[in-house]
């Protein structure tokens, strides 16, 4: 009744202050889980640099925790879990005992809109239903022109679209991250052609649907961690009156961006006071150090980026210095992430 006053007294979903409150109780309740494995003791602790996930470690006689020997970790509702099968379903059961957990799915599910296949030493990340639910192509008027401005509802179909993109490219597809950079940065007032090429991103993450991330096992004690890194300096060729540095004819077809939304001259994708922004992107591994002898070995894809420049560069040198920067520093904190993970 519109006259009456209601008391909440437990969180609702919907309201403004219920996600606060899910994870108030999430976090008291994972706090207060003990699991006991031949006489020992184990409790979590919350992650240092990611507060999302939790490790479960032994409880010394003094009070130390051990190292990690298993892992917890949430997204809203979602729940995962990651160790040796033992530990495995002495923490789910300790979990159902606390939440609303009736079913657990093992080394074969769907978590944060991504499917986690768990192999003979790997683990598949894919995102295929996502694709195939979430995607599709923005309409196109057959007279309308290139260069001519998108609708306002094309304009809301192109947002919609790349947001789904780039959410895709973030999680399973490093493929698409490149374009679909390009395209959030023109996503203000796009023109046709913009949404062509959104419209092709989208078949193209639809043609390899299947394609995904995949994590392999690398024994501890060769382990190393590699950065690549790239930029593409105002994404526009080389000069070729440059007497130092000079492609050959077969390499500068290969580089040209003759597709796309930086194809035409002019064209504005940051601020009123720059005319175009450089590209950077870091792709990082976990693999074997085996590597560094010139053996070939799988690598364990960590970590990608693709974006454009915060910074103006004057020159390739200073949109590659840029790069290589953001590759050392995403390498670092991967590599303090790892240890915290590792050692507790």
């Amino acid at each position: 009744d519109p006259e009456q006053i209601v008391k909440v007294e437990k969180g609702i979903f919907g309201l403004a202050d219920s996600p606060r409150s899910w994870w108030s109780k999430f976090r008291r309740g994972v706090d207060e889980i003990k699991i006991h494995k031949d006489g020992k003791e184990y409790k979590f602790t919350q992650c240092a640099l990611d507060g999302c996930v939790f490790l479960l470690q032994e409880v010394g006689a003094d009070g130390e925790m051990g190292k990690p020997v298993a892992y917890v970790g949430v997204h809203v509702d979602d729940i995962m879990v990651v160790g040796p099968r033992l530990f495995k379903e002495l923490i789910e059961a300790a979990f159902s005992e606390k939440f609303p957990v009736e079913d657990w799915e093992t080394n074969f599910f769907e978590y944060v809109g991504s499917v986690v296949k768990v192999g003979e030493g790997e683990v598949r990340v894919t995102q295929a239903h996502y694709t195939e639910s979430r995607l599709f192509t923005i309409g196109i008027d057959p007279h309308q022109k290139d260069e001519d401005e998108a609708t306002e509802e094309q304009r809301a179909d192109n947002q919609s679209l790349v947001g789904a993109l780039g959410w895709l490219s973030t999680q399973s597809r490093p493929d698409l991250q490149a374009g679909v950079s390009m395209c959030q940065q023109l996503q203000k007032s796009p023109r046709v052609s913009d949404l062509k090429f959104t419209n092709a991103l989208a078949r193209r993450a639809v043609q390899h649907k299947d394609c995904g991330v995949t994590l392999v096992g690398i024994p501890q004690t060769e382990q190393i961690i590699v950065s690549y890194h790239d930029a593409g300096w105002a994404n526009a060729p080389q000069d070729p009156e440059d007497q130092f540095y000079s492609l050959g004819p077969d390499d500068e077809r290969a580089g040209r961006i003759d597709c796309g939304p930086f194809k035409d001259g002019g064209r504005k994708p940051k601020r009123n006071t720059s005319s175009i922004a450089s590209q950077l992107g870091t792709i990082t591994f976990l693999t074997s150090r085996k590597l560094l002898q010139g053996l070939p070995h799988k690598l364990s894809l960590w970590d990608w980026r693709s974006h454009a420049c915060a910074r103006v560069c004057r020159s390739t040198f200073a949109a590659e210095t840029m790069g290589c920067a953001e590759a050392l520093e995403a390498s670092q904190y991967l590599r303090s992430f790892y240890e915290s993970m590792i050692t507790g």
